[in-house]
């Protein structure tokens, strides 16, 4: 497979990669948000029980209704917790286990006989991690994420 084609080949796994983590992010979002609407429902449903039953006069009802509702907000709440910190965790970012090859072009043609790459730091990487770099020529050489390079943001290296 040339060069070129194993690039194509990469930016399309790693933009599969990309809407995937998205997928699940969506979902999960959609999730917490079910959850915090149930805890809504709750309390609301707890309220108009216990208005009813505190007009009545009914105190041990609204203690019973109180302890009802407080396990089920007990459950659902964590089940939130639990869904906010796999959020998290989706959002985290994940060290490739190797290199990340990125093909780049050329952004200038200095006078000297070393040229100017732009890089693009790849959705999989971090700063200080070590990425396959593709030169036009085929050539492939190393190089580090600078500091504070986030995925998506453009470095320049001399080659």
């Amino acid at each position: 497979m040339s060069t070129w084609m194993k690039s194509m080949t990469d930016a399309a796994k790693s933009g599969a990669a990309q809407a995937s983590t998205m997928a699940h992010t969506a979902k999960i979002k959609a999730e917490i948000s079910l959850l915090e609407s149930k805890i809504s429902g709750l309390k609301r449903d707890w309220g108009e029980t216990c208005f009813d039953a505190y007009q009545r006069g009914d105190h041990g009802a609204v203690q019973r209704e109180h302890l009802k509702a407080r396990n089920s907000i007990d459950v659902e709440s964590a089940k939130l917790d639990a869904k906010r910190r796999e959020l998290d965790a989706a959002k985290a970012p994940v060290a490739p286990a190797g290199p990340v090859t990125v093909a780049s072009m050329p952004i200038a043609t200095p006078v000297t006989a070393t040229q100017t790459m732009a890089i693009t730091v790849p959705a999989n990487a971090s700063p200080g991690q070590q990425i396959a770099v593709v030169l036009p020529s085929g050539q492939q050489l190393q190089a580090i994420v600078p500091p504070n390079a986030a995925p998506g943001s453009v470095f320049h290296i001399q080659v």
